[in-house]
């Protein structure tokens, strides 16, 4: 029996060995595995940040260019409404010298009622100097 008990107590080492070995080498492959996914996970996050700054920083680009084409805009619309109401003073202007010009031509024909009626429609505020003198000198000869 002690051969039995010998053999078997080598078995039982044997196994323990290769038990051990097997361990280690599952262990090994393990740490390796870990290792790569590891690698491979700072691989993906540094992308990820690297892709998250870009977004981040096109991001403030386009704020800023957005906030520059609305203040843009602000003051294309002001311009816009200055150029409206220069226009439409203009257009009051040319009004007034027509009716000046239309009430001087009453005059010439002696139609003085209709001269009085259009030279009442005129409003000097906005003439010129010399307007204003045709105005005064328009303004004698109707009345």
């Amino acid at each position: 029996m002690p051969d039995d008990k010998r053999k078997s107590i080598g078995f039982v080492v044997l196994y323990g060995i290769l038990l051990f070995a097997v361990a280690g080498v599952l262990i090994a492959i393990s740490l390796y595995i870990h290792s790569r996914s590891e690698s491979h996970t700072n691989e993906i996050r540094s992308t990820q940040q690297t892709t998250l700054k870009n977004v981040q920083d096109e991001n403030a680009t386009l704020r800023q260019l957005v906030d520059d084409l609305n203040l843009n805009a602000a003051e294309k619309a002001k311009e816009i409404e200055r150029l409206v109401d220069e226009i439409a003073m203009q257009g009051k202007h040319a009004e007034m010298l027509s009716a000046m010009s239309i009430a001087y031509m009453h005059c010439l024909n002696n139609r003085f009622s209709l001269a009085r009626d259009m030279f009442e429609t005129i409003n000097p505020e906005h003439f010129t100097e010399d307007e204003l003198a045709s105005y005064e000198r328009l303004k004698l000869r109707i009345y």
